[in-house]
C-alpha cells in the first residue's frame, strides 16, 4: 500500500522586491529535501508565485520579500489582495514569514512612515495599509534614507583557504529594525 503524500505549497509574494531570489533558494531547498528519503516518502514541495487572489488557494505557507514596503503596500490594494491575506494571516494564522519589507508588512505597529500616499499618480483613497499579525513594532528606515543604500566590495584579506584574497560586493541598505516587541 502506497500512502499518499503531503502536498506543501509556500506561496512567495510576487507583486515587486526580490521574490525571484526566494523562489530560487526555496526551489534549491525542495530539490535537496526531495532527495532525502525521510522527506520526500512523506511530503511533495511546490512554490508559487502569489500575484492574484486565486493564487492564494492551498498554501501551507506565505513569504513576503524584501524591497520596497510602500509600492508593496500600494500594490497589494489594487490587486485587491491585502484583505484576503490579512485574513489568511491573522484569522487561520497561515505560517508566514517576512524579510525587511515583509517584516514591516507583517508587523501591528510602524514608526517612520508615511500616512497617507495621495498624489498625482496614486488613488486619493490609498493610504500606506500593512497586513499585520505580529506582535512588534517596525522603526522602517532606522538607519537612513533608502537612497543612502550604496554597494562596496570587501577583500577578505585575514580568511584562510580559498577565501583568501576573495572580494565581495555588498549590499548596504537601509533595514528595518525591530524597536519593540508589543504585548
Amino acid at each position: 500500500m502506497t500512502l499518499e503524500k503531503k502536498l506543501i505549497t509556500i506561496g512567495v509574494l510576487s507583486l515587486q522586491g526580490s521574490y525571484i531570489e526566494h523562489i530560487s533558494h526555496l526551489e534549491a531547498l525542495f530539490k535537496d529535501l526531495r532527495t532525502d528519503n525521510k522527506y520526500d516518502s512523506v511530503y511533495d514541495f511546490k512554490v508559487k508565485e502569489v500575484k492574484n487572489i486565486e493564487d492564494l488557494d492551498g498554501l501551507s505557507g506565505l513569504i513576503f520579500p524584501g524591497g520596497e514596503s510602500t509600492t508593496m503596500s500600494i500594490l497589494l490594494q489594487r490587486n485587491n489582495l491585502l484583505e484576503p491575506i490579512r485574513e489568511l494571516v491573522q484569522i487561520k494564522k497561515l505560517p508566514c514569514w517576512g524579510t525587511c519589507a515583509g517584516l514591516i508588512l507583517l508587523s501591528n505597529e510602524i514608526s517612520n512612515t508615511k500616512i497617507d500616499l495621495g498624489g498625482a499618480n496614486i488613488e486619493k483613497s490609498m493610504k500606506y495599509r500593512v497586513i499585520g499579525g505580529l506582535n512588534v513594532q517596525i522603526q522602517r528606515n532606522s538607519f537612513g534614507r533608502q537612497l543612502d543604500s550604496f554597494n562596496k566590495k570587501f577583500k577578505l584579506d585575514d580568511f584562510t583557504g580559498d577565501l583568501k584574497g576573495a572580494e565581495f560586493s555588498c549590499l548596504f541598505i537601509r533595514a528595518p529594525v525591530i524597536k519593540k516587541i508589543l504585548p
